[in-house]
């Protein structure tokens, strides 16, 4: 059986493939953005970052919450925000 934290993790790094593979992701270059993608995967690093901050396996689709209103911040102000891997890790 999967827990939560990893099914979070996947669908995170899912998301971040998504949003590698759009036309023109990496256009819009920000200080928030990294040189280059993480050589770590993902999910690895999802799990590694919640299981070293002491949170519980509930607490991982908070992500996506959190996520949500990051990107309905952005829409509002007419930010274009793509979640990929030059920035996911941030």
């Amino acid at each position: 059986m999967q827990t939560k934290t990893y099914r979070a993790g996947y669908l995170l790094q899912m998301l971040t493939q998504k949003g590698d593979s759009l036309p023109n992701a990496n256009t819009v270059i920000t200080l928030f953005h990294s040189e280059e993608p993480p050589q770590i995967r993902i999910l690895d690093y999802f799990i590694r970052i919640f299981l070293s901050a002491g949170l519980h396996d509930d607490q991982a689709p908070v992500i996506f919450v959190l996520m949500d209103r990051l990107c309905e911040k952005a829409a509002r102000k007419n930010i274009p925000l793509v979640i990929n891997s030059l920035i996911v890790h941030r």
